[in-house]
């Protein structure tokens, strides 16, 4: 399998770069915790068979202007890729660039700065893109601070659109479409690719280090505002499954499940799924709805003797009145509860 035309063929259907990871069957940790500086070997190799392949007449018009903070240049590039190009077309783009030349010269003030438009995977929708975990980051900080941990290291779940599965069905079908010798099987699954690119990221933010068995599990969830919406072309490709499920509302309460969802595509055909109305258009990207943090409990055994009859076992509350201020529960848990935050 060529690893770089597979990297390419993500590419063109909108993956980011660890989901291009993902299919080449990548599953090492230092390969998702370094992914910019995996990447650029297969981003190089994909510029330069472009190059190679190129032949290009580029015009390159430089106009100096000099105002009161200096001098500005302004670099226009006119690239025609068909060596075959018509007189008029050439002509076309010749005032194309005197347009924008001139609209440039009538402007005193420097346009302002547009922001850049962030791309979101078609794969993960946006899970395992770094440029959209800061509000991740600030929400796991934030409870956190609320709760009051105080356990120096943490490991983390996560808690991903269902959908997902559906994009990852379509992409792993277009690939072994295009290259027969893929082995859909082979891709990294969407939660480990996560754990292995976040995790090693949130740890600097929250002032923590990332251990596998660290007794506070923080639980990330997150939604996909189509979700559901785009499972609905699954009726169509399994209908005989989730009018079953319909029937037993009571045993199936929810319509959509995981488990459902991966029944449904097990055997599925990409002609099906497309004549069934599935795409791989993206609406907005996923977003963190809620962060968990949970301790693990600790047992703690031991003996103890009351020697006062006005200490209760445990808190004594009559009628929503508490009748004695203290008891032997919060004598012992208290401090234990702030040692094991």
């Amino acid at each position: 399998m060529n690893h770089l035309e597979v990297f390419k063929f993500c590419k063109n259907l909108g993956c980011c770069d660890i989901c291009c990871i993902r299919y080449m069957g990548y599953k090492k940790y230092s390969v998702y915790e370094n992914s910019k500086t995996f990447v650029e070997q297969y981003q190089d190799a994909a510029k330069d068979k472009i190059l190679c392949n190129k032949d290009s007449i580029t015009s390159e018009t430089i106009i100096a202007e000099n105002n009161e903070t200096g001098t500005e240049i302004m670099n226009v590039c006119v690239t025609n890729h068909n060596l075959d190009i018509k007189e008029s077309e050439k002509q076309e783009t010749i005032n194309f660039v005197d347009k924008i030349i001139e609209n440039y010269e009538e402007k005193s003030e420097t346009p302002p700065s547009k922001k850049r438009r962030l791309d979101v995977c078609v794969s993960c929708l946006g899970v395992l893109q770094e440029e959209f975990w800061r509000d991740t980051f600030v929400d796991i900080k934030d409870m956190i601070l609320k709760k009051g941990y105080e356990c120096k290291t943490y490991t983390c779940g996560l808690s991903a659109p269902i959908s997902t599965i559906l994009r990852e069905k379509i992409i792993t079908l277009k690939i072994v479409e295009a290259f027969p010798e893929y082995d859909p099987t082979i891709y990294t699954q969407l939660k480990d690719a996560w754990k292995m690119s976040f995790r090693p990221k949130v740890a600097d933010f929250i002032d923590k280090s990332f251990d596998l068995d660290s007794p506070l599990l923080i639980m990330v969830h997150l939604d996909y505002p189509d979700d559901l919406q785009e499972l609905e072309v699954l009726k169509k490709v399994d209908p005989g499954l989730f009018e079953n499920r319909n029937k037993y509302k009571r045993r199936f309460p929810t319509e959509f499940t995981r488990q459902s969802v991966e029944q449904a595509l097990e055997d599925v055909k990409l002609s099906n799924l497309m004549s069934s109305g599935a795409q791989l258009t993206v609406r907005g990207h996923a977003q963190c709805v809620s962060v968990v943090g949970a301790h693990a409990p600790v047992y703690l055994g031991g003996r103890y003797i009351k020697l006062s009859r006005n200490l209760p076992q445990t808190p004594w509350i009559l009628k929503n009145v508490r009748v004695l201020p203290n008891s032997v529960e919060e004598i012992i848990f208290e401090p234990l509860a702030k040692l094991l935050k």
